[in-house]
């Protein structure tokens, strides 16, 4: 994973512009050979199209072997649409380059069975080869493509209720009318964009900032699915300086600002935050940052709200305790001054019982007159000094009394 720092949109833009065109350059691509290059939709790509369409202008690069898939559209939307995804594309890019229109594949939002259109987009992917350079952007709350808080990071290609986060944002676009804002989309998934090649995030505006940190500096989080490209084995994240603002860098003498690509130079300049060196070691015992969870262990984590759960529950003791309750014995340099406490309840409680069963062998030796009676009550007793034997020797309130240290309890209990 590497991070691109510009100085502003404009100048990210042309970065990320100069590293398509030069991938395609060094791919070089022919009639049995395309270059397969996915795109994103949306005002932050906007810049780099232009460039893009500029150098070809410039005859740097042709797009006549290239194919394209998009991200995303809307379902329901005509695709002469403004606002449809479609016309945004051919509006703001292909009609200006000499791609051909059987090599740009945009989902269809009016297909009659919906999962169909999203399954055989996958198979067209497939059947391309797979991407060799999936470019997106995210929104605010880290989502990529249509895939919102809480998608899966296995997901693939499908059709997507849209959340009202979602449906508001987008009411600028409607004239902010929510009942003309689409609630329904086509989108890949991050399984599918995860599959490419080779990944370039672009990142852009102050409002995006908290996007950034969550994508590159914790964990990987289904809630900002975004950074499940942390996993992926070439991904580039290219922002503004204003989007780098809740980044916690290692020091200011490391950040250093990117230098835009010339035509011909291949990988970009390293990653300048403090997780690049997070994902070279283990975890630290001295709070350094551990290294993040593979990409399979991060898919099958739990969800958000049963992790929640599960904490809540774990820290509620089964039963309230006092450390106080429980003080060590051994404190103490004499342990025959806690008998005063609660030893000397249990005692007290202990020579009652003992004393009523006196009474009781007493009692009924006396009013028996038959020698049957009698042999009955002695052998009661009997047992019953037994027992009570047994718990002075078992007891742990009794530590002594085998030893000849409390030599009158055995005169007591034998008189």
């Amino acid at each position: 994973m590497k991070l691109i720092i510009l100085r502003d949109y404009d100048e990210a833009s042309e970065w990320a512009a100069k590293y398509i065109r030069n991938r395609i350059i060094r791919f070089n691509p022919g009639p049995d050979r395309y270059f397969t290059l996915g795109l994103p939709t949306g005002s932050t790509p906007l810049g780099c199209y232009k460039k893009l369409i500029e150098y070809y202008k410039k005859g740097e690069i042709s797009f006549h072997y290239v194919k394209t898939f998009n991200m995303d559209e809307y379902v329901g939307l005509p695709r002469d649409h403004l606002e449809s995804y479609h016309s945004f594309m051919w509006n703001n890019f292909f009609k200006h380059i000499d791609i051909r229109s059987e090599n740009a594949h945009i989902l269809d939002g009016n297909a009659p069975d919906l999962q169909k259109e999203c399954d055989d987009f996958e198979e067209k992917i497939k059947a391309a080869g797979g991407i060799d350079l999936f470019v997106g952007g995210i929104g605010p709350d880290g989502h990529i493509a249509f895939n919102e808080p809480g998608s899966s990071l296995v997901s693939r290609t499908r059709v997507k209720t849209l959340a009202m986060d979602t449906i508001l944002a987008n009411a600028r676009f409607f004239d902010g009318d929510l009942s003309k804002v689409p609630t329904m989309a086509l989108t890949v998934g991050v399984g599918t964009v995860m599959d490419a090649r080779e990944v370039m995030v672009l990142i852009t505006g102050a409002h995006k900032a908290f996007a950034l940190y969550k994508a590159i500096e914790e964990g990987v989080n289904h809630m900002w699915t975004v950074s499940a490209f942390q996993q992926h084995p070439q991904t580039v994240f290219v922002c503004d300086e204003d989007a780098t603002q809740e980044l916690r860098l290692a020091n200011e003498e490391e950040t250093e600002t990117a230098e835009v690509p010339q035509q011909g130079t291949d990988a970009p300049p390293p990653y300048t935050s403090i997780a690049a060196d997070a994902a070279f070691f283990d975890y630290k015992d001295d709070g350094s940052y551990p290294k993040p969870p593979s990409y399979n262990v991060a898919t099958s984590l739990p969800s958000y709200d049963e992790a929640e759960r599960t904490k809540a529950e774990s820290s509620v003791p089964l039963m309230p305790t006092r450390d106080e309750d429980f003080a060590a014995r051994d404190d103490f340099d004499d342990v025959d001054q806690l008998r005063v406490g609660n030893d000397g309840i249990f005692m007290l409680t202990f020579f009652m019982a003992f004393l009523f069963n006196w009474i009781g062998f007493f009692l009924s030796f006396c009013l028996t007159t038959s020698a049957a009676g009698r042999y009955g009550a002695v052998s009661g007793f009997g047992l019953s000094l037994v027992k009570w034997v047994l718990i002075v020797r078992f007891s742990t309130y009794f530590p002594g009394y085998f030893d000849g240290q409390y030599w009158l309890w055995w005169v007591f209990l034998v008189v």
